[in-house]
């Protein structure tokens, strides 16, 4: 497999992103296969997401974390990607049961790395994936689809 070709951005401030910075100069990767960019405005995401080959969401392992419902999971199947996580709970099982991504566990790396590059080198695999994720950001995501249901709550509550 070729691995050369993989690369990481990074994009947007954190707690952890110093330690990050520092662990990829330190290893001799940043701005060559790990590059980190300042945040993006809203409006720019689906451009950054148009250009990747699979998206991540990413989280510490805390079980209440499993619960989420992050931007970025939702740009990444509107923009027909292959989502990354490495968490449980109800987007695991919604990828898992649409393979419209994939998991990678928290706590093994080297198997995380195996599953990644699994994906990114089969082109197939990726686009049947980022295929799937589409699908499911139309299906169960889409503002027609998700509409009805909040006007349903908001009448429920006046009446």
């Amino acid at each position: 497999m070729n691995y050369s070709n993989i690369k990481f951005i990074i994009v947007g401030e954190g707690v952890e992103l110093e330690n990050i910075s520092s662990l990829a100069k330190e290893l001799g990767v940043l701005d060559s296969s790990v590059f980190i960019i300042n945040p993006l405005e809203k409006s720019k995401i689906p451009l950054l997401y148009s250009k990747a080959t699979v998206v991540s969401s990413l989280f510490i392992n805390l079980k209440e974390l499993w619960n989420n419902s992050a931007n970025k999971f939702f740009d990444g199947l509107a923009a027909g990607k292959p989502i990354m996580i490495n968490y449980s709970g109800w987007q695991r099982l919604l990828l898992e049961k649409y393979n419209a991504g994939f998991y990678v566990p928290f706590d093994d790396y080297i198997k995380g790395a195996e599953i990644l590059n699994k994906i990114v080198n089969n082109d197939e695999l990726n686009k049947k994936m980022g295929n799937s994720a589409k699908k499911l950001a139309n299906e169960h995501f889409a503002i027609d689809v998700q509409y009805p249901k909040f006007e349903k709550i908001l009448k429920s509550v006046i009446e």
